[in-house]
């Protein structure tokens, strides 16, 4: 039996339409190679000074003692979600240092076992937080304490867990509104080179930083204990990790990916 005309059109244009696409997709790469080639790709994906400064904003907070009005750490947002429709607010995972997440951590003793659950799996790094090693003055000055977040409003929260092994914790706040995340990418990990400038946000001011490599930051400038738990990004707004401790005066990043994946073990 013969083929049909019709039969024998369709397989010529399902031919055509399959030499078009791979064309198309030959274009884009040989497009995506010039503009890497010419630098214009990176001014594409570059956000300028006011653009990082907005960028970081939106997903960046502070931890305020009401007593005295001094900020006790810095955090960062990285899920906004609901647990179900009839929440009417929104819990923000905020990621701060060990350090001060622990500080809250016997304000939240009605969820001691959600907290023990979120620390034992964390695949064993994560130890359950000492009291004996809290001191007074620590909880004193978390008495109270409350998240500004990027909107300027106060947030109440409560203690998520403490991976001490690593030097984070986690907070969780409360908003009305859905909030911007902080988005960790392999991709933008994976271009950090040793020399390139990062940055972050200090009292709403942008701070400009050097990666070192072995996941460490210099500051040209010095910076406060205060700028402790603030994320870490790249020119193209990348999230990269969370500044976590000194080390002779430059920053311990530790990376989105270590950071991310305690988050899930605190919300799951």
């Amino acid at each position: 039996m013969q083929n049909s005309p019709s039969g024998s059109g369709r397989k010529k244009n399902k031919k055509r339409l399959t030499y078009i696409v791979v064309a198309v997709v030959i274009t884009m790469f040989a497009v995506r190679f010039i503009l890497m080639q010419t630098g214009e790709l990176a001014k594409i994906t570059t956000l300028d000074a006011n653009g990082q400064k907005t960028w970081m904003q939106a997903r960046e907070v502070t931890i305020v003692s009401p007593q005295d009005g001094k900020v006790l750490g810095s955090g960062s947002i990285l899920d906004s979600y609901k647990n179900s429709t009839k929440d009417k607010t929104y819990t923000c995972s905020v990621v701060t240092t060990g350090a001060v997440a622990s500080q809250f951590e016997n304000d939240s003793a009605q969820d001691g076992d959600s907290a023990d659950s979120a620390q034992s799996s964390a695949g064993g790094s994560s130890e359950k937080s000492s009291k004996d090693a809290k001191t007074s003055e620590a909880s004193e000055k978390a008495q109270g304490s409350v998240i500004v977040m990027p909107d300027g409003t106060k947030a109440d929260f409560s203690f998520g867990g403490v991976n001490e092994g690593a030097g984070i914790g986690v907070l969780n706040a409360q908003s009305k509104e859905e909030t911007s995340e902080a988005k960790f990418t392999k991709k933008g990990w994976v271009n950090l080179q040793e020399g390139q400038n990062v940055y972050c946000l200090s009292d709403g001011k942008v701070v400009t930083g050097t990666y070192k490599g072995n996941d460490l930051v210099s500051f040209d400038a010095d910076w406060p204990d205060t700028m402790l738990g603030c994320g870490i990004y790249d020119n193209a707004g990348n999230y990269l990790g969370t500044l976590v401790d000194r080390q002779n005066g430059e920053g311990l990043l530790l990376t989105g990916a270590e950071v991310t994946a305690f988050v899930q073990d605190v919300e799951n």
